[in-house]
């Protein structure tokens, strides 16, 4: 990652989480948009990471979400297994997931990803993000908007969680489980 990526942006703090959205509305004094922007019936995830390396016959990591009646649903790969490899976007979209199956009542979304045992694997992931349902917006356009304006990232996004400058690292055989506030 280069010295102007988001990384380095985000560098600031020693502690695992950076900033998620509950932390950002309060610390934006003149935010002018509301608290909870309307979440349409259809949304996507980013997760923003690097050395997602297993290749293309098989995903670094398995993406599930925790359906409102508590069972795990498989929704995605990271990175999808057209992708594979180190590429240059290290931003990975999930795309038109239903927020009546996935949004729980306390306005939080239950992520899991998953580093399935078995492979020599890790990777750091840097941030999630719970953004609306832009068909037009893939891979390439948010490790765009993540490493050049994350001041409109999190405006945009219904939430997130950014981790420090290291990341969290999630090696073979590990599960990194999310609870985002919405």
């Amino acid at each position: 990652l280069n010295a102007e990526s988001a990384i380095r942006r985000i560098a600031r703090f020693r502690d695992k989480v950076r900033l998620n959205k509950k932390m950002w509305l309060k610390q934006k004094k003149n935010f002018t948009t509301k608290k909870r922007r309307s979440l349409n019936r259809f949304f996507d995830i980013w997760i923003y990471g690097y050395d997602f390396d297993r290749g293309k016959s098989k995903a670094e990591h398995e993406v599930y979400l925790i359906a409102k009646k508590g069972r795990e649903v498989r929704v995605g790969e990271v990175p999808t297994r057209e992708g594979g490899g180190n590429r240059k976007d290290r931003c990975f979209v999930i795309k038109g997931l239903d927020s009546q199956n996935f949004i729980h009542s306390s306005d939080t979304v239950e992520l899991h990803i998953v580093n399935p045992k078995g492979g020599w694997t890790a990777s750091r992931i840097y941030g999630v993000y719970i953004m609306p349902n832009e068909p037009r917006r893939g891979s390439k356009e948010a490790t765009n908007m993540i490493e050049n304006d994350l001041a409109k990232l999190h405006e945009e996004s219904f939430g997130f969680v950014e981790y420090s400058y290291r990341g969290v690292a999630n090696n073979d055989g590990q599960t990194l489980k999310l609870s985002l506030s919405l």
